[in-house]
């Protein structure tokens, strides 16, 4: 589950400057490639949702500063996964168009 939500999450975040770097100067071909992204989080964020459906709702967490006992930490239930399937599967419709 740790990985998907890595993936759901960290795809967007590190796709960004790439897109940004690869499209600069107007080339607009990067754009026709750009929906994969937003697709994996959907796909992610599917998966999630099946398998919070499936166990219920989960607490996933990161240790950030363990010398301060500070941590990363999500909770994992139907509305917030419903929330972000809406939102990525729009950057899916979004970008899938022509």
């Amino acid at each position: 589950m740790s990985t998907a939500l890595w993936l759901a999450l960290g795809v967007p975040l590190l796709a960004v400057p790439v897109l940004a770097w690869l499209g600069r100067g107007g080339n607009r071909r990067v754009g026709r490639v750009a929906w994969v992204v937003p697709a994996l989080s959907t796909a992610a964020l599917a998966w999630l949702a099946w398998e919070v459906g499936r166990n219920g709702p989960r607490v996933v967490e990161w240790p950030w500063m363990p010398s301060l006992g500070l941590s990363f930490s999500f909770l994992l239930d139907g509305l917030g996964l419903f929330f972000a399937l809406i939102v990525s599967g729009v950057g899916v419709r979004d970008r899938a168009r022509p």
